[in-house]
């Protein structure tokens, strides 16, 4: 397992040169030159899909990279039975295939807004869900958290049964939460994952735990089988959920939330079997675990674009960094994408949308939390071309984006918390230039 402590982050990105032919860097190159005047973006709100129960919330949403059908998996049902369901929209949103249920009844699923399923899909059609469930151990007052995995290979028509593919941590008293899941064109699946030991003592999660790791586990065959999960980073927020995303050379790249030696609790970047690097010397110090993990892709021009919120004093905000592997630590500069004297834990989602940039997505406004924040930075990832607010959306929870370089058709799904119940919303964000 790779520790990390304050050892410089520009000592550490450089392995990252080694991963991307020139051919990808000559085209991430071109991507930051700047294009003439911007279009502005328009935003049309959806029916969502409906599911059975009282409650809808906590969707994961993605493009099918082969036709751009809208994908999305969320929960729904009520306080004692919740499932995942899934559903495809064929044109853009407009309707949507009858949801079916990937999850089996009965099973804990527990609606915890960070805890929600992943989605990823191939260009073959191939569609693969992951999420956490609760697991009886026999003996054990505080059951482990467990991960699940099933998926498509005709679009989502049909469903494999559900599989705990890395069962054999509940007898060392480990629980695995907080996952992402990503796929490569080709089939490649990636998953990482907080792993931690709960002892029966632990009456809430704690602020730094030497017990926590990032687990990263890979399938080269869509997920008929799962290599050796391996142990790749230490002291993670053992409560923050977090990211991975896929090059098109097949590399993968992680981002997580991570305590380091100066008490910084501070969003970091890394491949596995190397080091990580801190995305930015913020010196977050707080008691507690930040539930808000980072957004994070790496866009088809091979560049790594990450947002993250902070309440470090005098820099509580959401923030932007963009640039090449190689070169990420001298030539990107931070861009302050939301920022106040104030604010609640934002959560925050983005998306590669080729020319028209980057496209995120945030729960709160300059004003506070609770508002649908759309933010879209120019391709070069210097500057923010737009900030839309759209009225009428409040209490926005979690909000997740789906994009993609070859559609100005971008997706933002979130939960709706008003008057504590749990609603699935949905909106196309049609993306200037």
């Amino acid at each position: 397992m790779h520790e990390t402590g304050a050892v410089e982050s520009s000592a550490r990105l450089r392995h990252f040169a080694r991963t991307l032919p020139a051919w990808t860097m000559a085209v991430a190159m071109v991507s930051l030159v700047s294009s003439c005047a911007p279009k502005p973006s328009s935003v049309t709100t959806l029916v969502p899909p409906e599911a059975p129960g009282g409650h809808s919330s906590d969707p994961t949403i993605a493009l099918d990279p082969a036709n751009h059908d809208v994908l999305i998996a969320w929960l729904a049902g009520d306080s004692t039975d919740g499932r995942v369901w899934f559903s495809r929209s064929t044109d853009a949103g407009a309707h949507w295939l009858t949801p079916v249920a990937v999850s089996p009844p009965g099973e804990s699923l527990g609606m915890r807004g960070e805890e929600a399923p992943r989605l990823a899909c191939d260009a073959g059609g191939r569609v693969a869900i992951m999420w956490a469930t609760s697991i009886d151990v026999p003996g054990r007052s505080r059951p482990p958290r467990g991960l699940r995995f099933v998926r498509s290979l005709d679009r989502g028509a049909t469903w494999s049964a559900p599989i705990t593919p890395y069962a054999d941590v509940y007898d060392t008293a480990r629980t695995q939460r907080f996952l992402d899941l990503a796929s490569s064109d080709d089939g490649k699946l990636v998953s990482a994952w907080i792993e931690n030991q709960v002892l029966e003592e632990d009456g809430a999660h704690r602020a730094a735990s030497p017990r926590a790791a990032v687990l990263v586990a890979t399938s080269n065959d869509f997920g008929e089988h799962w290599g050796q999960a391996s142990a790749e980073w230490s002291q993670p927020c053992p409560c923050s959920r977090v990211a991975v995303a896929i090059d098109l050379t097949g590399a993968a790249f992680v981002a997580f939330r991570q305590h380091f030696d100066d008490g910084g609790c501070d969003v970091t970047l890394g491949q596995p079997r190397s080091a990580s690097a801190r995305a930015s010397h913020d010196g977050w110090n707080l008691d507690g675990c930040p539930r808000p993990g980072p957004g994070f892709k790496v866009a088809r021009d091979g560049t790594l674009r990450v947002a993250w919120f902070t309440g470090a004093p005098g820099r509580t905000g959401v923030w932007f960094r963009q640039g090449l592997p190689a070169y990420y630590d001298t030539t990107a500069t931070l861009l302050p994408l939301l920022t106040a004297d104030s604010l609640p834990m934002l959560h925050v989602s983005l998306g590669d949308a080729g020319r028209s940039g980057t496209v995120i997505a945030c729960d709160g406004d300059s004003t506070g939390g609770g508002a649908l924040s759309l933010i879209r930075v120019e391709a070069s990832g210097r500057r923010i071309v737009e900030r839309i607010v759209p009225p009428g959306f409040r209490n926005v929870r979690r909000p997740q984006v789906a994009a993609s370089n070859r559609s100005r058709r971008a997706y933002v799904a979130w939960t709706d918390g008003s008057d504590g119940d749990r609603h699935l919303r949905l909106l196309r964000w049609d993306v200037g230039r």
